[in-house]
């Protein structure tokens, strides 16, 4: 191919190509190790699937577990009562400050608040640190601005029932859960395709991970504005959810942070060497854990 012709080894295969194609070629490149490579993708499957199954057999116990000194998120409105407070302006800074620290704990201690695909996310597609937090940043809006039109616009303009508002945050949170199984299916097929040797580009997971965590209301945070509601204080309920809603943002961005440096660690051709085997990772891992969640609605419809 002439002197600036290039060549690149790994394990298993052998590439040609000249110094212009460099650059287009790399990111297309599959890095599936020799015949022994393949042990590494059964070790990548076994412990996905066993951390999956792990996660959904103590899940209840993970989401449960909560700092014994720090106020539960759903417990906001009796928090800020004991205060004795009178009205709005009377509630303490310490207030807003427990419970950005209280959702912060919500979201980066407990499953199910889609951590492992962010880091997934970034090492399989490698978005750009602006990139990652531009969209988590959007993600996150989107998940208040449903808030607000769930509890604002229908609950305390229309007087939907409690059980009725509740119904309609389970909508939501099945749309996540739908969105979470089809960001584990693209992983899984990316990585089967390079446990094969297919030279495709890997799929783009941005896009269903938007959904996952736009959709997903946890019910810690939607039973600030019931209890807001019950109390008669709606205003007071939007004044604790700020806190714990940034609580929640702070957490993402953190995990972004791990996610970024993560992928520094492994560096450009590690990313691209062990993306096979760590889409098989977290697409069983994620697999496991949504596929779980969407299980139990259906068992509770049937109910």
């Amino acid at each position: 191919m002439g002197a600036s012709a290039c060549r690149w080894r790994s394990d298993a295969l052998v590439f040609r190509f000249s110094a212009d194609d460099k650059e287009s070629l790399w990111p297309q490149i599959s890095f599936l190790p020799a015949q022994s490579g393949r042990f590494y993708y059964g070790c990548a499957g076994a412990a996905g699937l066993l951390a999956g199954l792990a996660i959904v057999f103590w899940f209840p116990a993970l989401a449960s577990w909560w700092p014994s000194d720090l106020v539960r998120v759903y417990r906001a409105m009796p928090y800020v009562m004991r205060f004795g407070v009178a009205s709005v302006a009377d509630i303490p800074l310490a207030a807003y400050a427990t419970l950005t620290l209280s959702g912060f704990v919500l979201a980066f201690c407990h499953p199910g608040h889609s951590k492992l695909p962010i880091v997934a996310w970034a090492v399989h597609n490698q978005p750009s640190p602006r990139e990652m937090v531009d969209w988590i940043l959007r993600s996150w809006v989107l998940q208040f601005g449903f808030l607000v039109i769930i509890f604002w616009r229908f609950a305390f303009m229309g007087k939907l029932s409690s059980d009725r508002l509740m119904q309609i945050v389970g909508i939501f949170n099945d749309v996540c859960y739908l969105a979470t199984l089809v960001l584990a299916g693209i992983l899984l097929r990316d990585g089967w395709r390079d446990f094969q040797g297919v030279a495709a580009p890997a799929g783009n997971i941005r896009i269903p991970l938007i959904f996952a965590l736009s959709f997903y209301l946890p019910f810690q945070l939607v039973w600030i504005l019931l209890s807001a509601q019950q109390y008669e204080l709606p205003l007071w309920g939007w004044l604790l959810l700020v806190p714990a809603m940034v609580g929640v943002l702070l957490a993402r961005l953190a995990t972004v942070g791990i996610a970024l440096c993560f992928r520094r660690w492994l560096g450009t051709q590690g990313c691209l060497r062990w993306r096979g085997p760590l889409a098989l990772f977290s697409g069983l891992t994620v697999l496991c854990i949504g596929g779980n969640a969407v299980i139990r609605q259906i068992l509770n419809m049937i109910k």
